[in-house]
């Protein structure tokens, strides 16, 4: 097992419907059904006999459930659990043990609720002193901030040491607002599974949903990444990091989360387990890496601060890319080398003033109170209420001033900017800042914040992995997800399922464009499609990921894609992270008929009836992961499908 799916075992006809929805698909290996409520009625056994043994679990109150009818009852539901074909039962540890058949092994867990705060170590300690050979021990910390979660990650280097029956294992993770990224990284730090719900039905709060953007398999193998700081919730670089390991899965299984700790030291002396492989560092620990780390670049040591931690070896090495991501942000649109003035002394202004001499810029510094500041280099440094705006080609906005968190505008009482002067924002957050909006009005050039994390994340990326994936892809989901753009609409389905006659009405709805993908791929390549397919379906799926990457960038468009778009890991990887993917549908008879009545070239050698079903089997699951769980029926008539596909694309969408 890895991810299994918790289900409140309540009533029998959706949890059968959920488990056949869930269960078969690559991130779902198993189940737990909660039986805090389970009806008398509920037939345990008929589950088994369809989905396979199960995890049961009924929390009492103590515990954070819902099950109130004492000890007694509790075990009789337990045991009817593991006589129906439970392969694991949960036994808190206020609860007595139960007798259960030899094919029955138990999780002993305890569940920090909140407003308590256990001895961890303690409390496992005791779990293990009642587990037997192939028990599992489960300890459920409670996180409100992210930076809790690590007592609940450091017991995993506790547990190793500790004595045990053969073949126990343990499960520890945290839940709570801030658990979620101790609950992805159990699997990799040796537990057997993590839990996962059906969304809008999480049974425990921090919980995963089916169909949030997690690897397709999540195990030992899987490397550990993340960003440290305080906070972090606001983060963009898991979006940025996830999408960059799907779009190319030769790189192997990764996870990319948001972490928090108290101060840098702490939180690293809690995740020195082999399986972390990197840490992005951010406010306010960027200071702190020197602290940390075992050895540093020369930047790193220039500049006094680092945001990156990379393991080599047995060792961590800090290296610097705030220099590298705003130099490339700024010399994309045009800056060339001449006079670039930097806002703030920081680490990160003053790993922009390394790169910036790297680069033969003569780079100027303005900060309130210049008699404070000391640098590396010998530049000028100005008074913020004294510089001439006028005079640079390039400003570099490196304070916090323009953040929701610090308000405010250095571009104010008639001192603006020159016009086809090059200005940086490093706040991405709002993504048009007041200073942005002075600058562009002055007639300059405005470089988002959100460039120059994009650039510095590519680096880090490089540094950690070898490889630069492409940014295009990349640029457009930040965008989006900042709301500096209205990011398309892709379709995806079998053909005949509607794609391009719904799509083209649906964009004539909404006034967008239409673009169907097929289509832009033959006048491209001058191949027709069926024969390009049987021919060298390699060098057409290479084909078709290149243009998605390309169509990613089209704004205010609805896109119809091919129906194999899916069976390229690549464009798998990079629609699962694209927030507007639906999925359209009829039954199999009805594709069927509406082929045979436009015909195209057969992509195999069966009969049309037999080649729907096939490619249906082969691709169902990978568009259900495409489209989050989007799916749209389009049987029926034309116009009412149309009607409804508007509807719920407005709804799903938030498109107007």
């Amino acid at each position: 097992m890895s991810l299994i799916i918790s289900l409140a075992a309540e009533d029998f006809e959706l949890v059968t419907k959920r488990l056949t929805a869930s269960l078969g698909r690559s991130l779902v290996s198993g189940y737990e059904l909660r039986l805090d409520r389970t009806p008398a009625d509920f037939d345990l056994a008929a589950l088994v006999k369809e989905f396979g043994p199960f995890v049961a679990t009924c929390l009492p109150v103590e515990q954070g459930g819902l099950f109130e009818k004492g000890a007694e009852a509790w075990t009789k539901v337990m045991q009817a659990a593991a006589s129906a074909g439970a392969n694991f039962v949960d036994v808190p540890l206020s609860m007595p043990v139960p007798d259960l058949p030899s094919t029955c092994l138990r999780v002993h867990s305890v569940h920090e609720k909140l407003g308590t705060w256990l001895d961890l170590e303690e409390q496992l300690q005791a779990l293990v002193s009642r587990a037997q050979p192939g028990d599992v021990c489960k300890v459920v910390a409670w996180a409100g901030p992210p930076m809790d979660a690590r007592r609940a990650i450091r017991l995993y280097q506790i547990f190793v040491e500790m004595d045990k029956a053969e073949g126990v294992r343990l499960i520890a993770f945290a839940q709570g607002p801030g658990g979620r990224a101790s609950r992805i990284f159990a699997p990799s730090l040796g537990a057997p599974w993590t839990y996962m719900a059906w969304p809008g039905e999480a049974l425990a709060p921090g919980q995963w949903e089916l169909y949030d953007f997690l690897p397709e398999e999540v195990g030992a193998e899987t490397s550990l990444l993340g960003v440290v700081g305080k906070p972090t919730h606001h983060s963009r670089s898991p979006l940025l990091w996830n999408t960059a390991f799907r779009q190319n899965p030769s790189l192997g299984g990764a996870v990319y989360q948001a972490c928090e700790g108290k101060d840098l030291e702490s939180f690293m002396k809690d995740h020195q387990a082999k399986v972390f492989r990197a840490f992005s560092v951010t406010t306010p620990f960027k200071d702190q890496v020197l602290e940390v780390a075992d050895a540093w670049t020369e930047d790193v040591e220039t500049i006094g601060a680092g945001n990156l931690l990379l393991r080599k070896g047995d060792i961590w090495v800090a290296h610097n890319t705030d220099g590298v991501g705003a130099m490339e942000a700024l010399e994309e649109v045009g800056l060339k080398p001449g006079k670039l003035l930097i806002l703030g002394a920081g680490g990160a202004a003053r790993a922009v003033l390394q790169e910036a001499l790297k680069r033969s810029y003569q780079v100027s510094v303005g900060v309130r109170t210049p008699d404070q500041v000391k640098l590396f280099a010998d530049v000028p440094v100005l008074a913020l209420d004294q510089v001439k705006f006028s005079e640079f080609d390039g400003i570099v906005q490196a304070t916090p001033v323009g953040s929701p968190e610090v308000p405010g505008n250095f571009f104010r009482n008639g001192r603006l900017p020159k016009r086809g002067s090059v200005i940086l924002d490093l706040v991405y957050h709002p993504a048009q800042t007041d200073f942005l909006t002075s600058a562009q009005q002055a007639g300059a050039t405005a470089v988002y914040g959100a460039s120059m994390l994009l650039h510095q994340m590519l680096a880090q990326f490089q540094l950690v992995t070898g490889e630069t994936p492409p940014i295009g892809p990349l640029r457009a989901l930040l965008e989006a997800d900042l709301q500096m753009r209205t990011p398309p609409i892709f379709l995806l389905g079998m053909r005949g399922a509607g794609k391009s006659t719904l799509g083209k009405n649906l964009a004539s709805a909404l006034s967008w464009s239409f673009i169907d993908a097929d289509t832009l791929l033959v006048e491209r390549h001058q191949k027709p499609l069926t024969e390009w397919i049987q021919q060298d379906e390699a060098g057409f799926r290479q084909a078709e990921a290149d243009l998605l990457e390309e169509l990613f960038l089209a704004d205010r468009s609805v896109i119809a894609l091919g129906g194999g778009v899916v069976e390229s890991p690549n464009s798998l990887g990079l629609l699962r992270s694209h927030p507007q993917v639906l999925a359209l549908h009829a039954p199999l008879d009805t594709l069927t008929q509406r082929q045979s009545k436009a015909p195209r070239p057969p992509l195999t050698k069966l009969s049309l009836e037999e080649e729907v079903a096939q490619l249906w089997q082969q691709r169902a699951s990978a568009y259900d992961l495409a489209a989050g769980g989007r799916w749209f029926s389009t049987d029926g008539e034309q116009s009412s499908t149309l009607d409804r596909l508007v509807a719920a694309t407005r709804a799903w969408h938030a498109v107007n």
